[in-house]
């Protein structure tokens, strides 16, 4: 099964904007073009460092970004102050993606926000969680190689199509 997109609507710099919510993210970014159009004027120009941190993404590929802005974040009314928020480069995948919500909150941040820092607490007490059935099948994975999870494990994978089993559809998508 798969969800929405959890949203919420904060003022970064004072700047509204839409946000995805996520948790599995420790960062926070806002898109290049965002920035220069809505950011800069009130928020400054970008810093830059040489190569702070190398971003990947759950399929492992390097997210590039350009730098980034110290700024305060607020959401339902709670400040965040001096919050790093990366700016992402534009490329054709970023822009297309991002268009209609050009930011995302992650843990640094939204541990930060009272309404979403009980959340992720919760999340982080909580006991592990076992099954007493070993549940297993195929899947068409989104990209060029198959993916092996763990037993005892949680993981996010990015699929294409309904679950099947070992035909001839699915092992042409590999």
């Amino acid at each position: 099964m798969v969800g929405g997109t959890r949203t919420v609507q904060a003022k970064l710099g004072g700047v509204d904007m839409l946000c995805v919510v996520d948790s599995g993210s420790m960062v926070s970014f806002v898109t290049e073009d965002f920035y220069g159009k809505k950011l800069q004027p009130t928020c400054g120009t970008i810093k830059r460092r040489k190569q702070m941190l190398t971003l990947r993404a759950a399929n492992r590929l390097e997210i590039p970004y350009v730098g980034y802005l110290e700024l305060e974040i607020e959401v339902d009314g709670v400040k965040a102050p001096n919050c790093r928020v990366l700016v992402l480069k534009d490329t054709p995948a970023t822009s297309q993606q991002r268009k209609d919500i050009p930011g995302l909150l992650g843990t640094k941040v939204l541990a930060q926000i009272p309404k979403f820092g009980a959340l992720l607490q919760q999340r982080i007490d909580s006991e592990p969680r076992t099954s007493e059935t070993c549940t297993s099948g195929f899947v068409c994975v989104g990209g060029c190689y198959p993916i092996m999870i763990p037993p005892n494990s949680v993981a996010n994978v990015a699929v294409t199509g309904p679950v099947c089993g070992r035909t001839p559809q699915c092992a042409s998508t590999r």
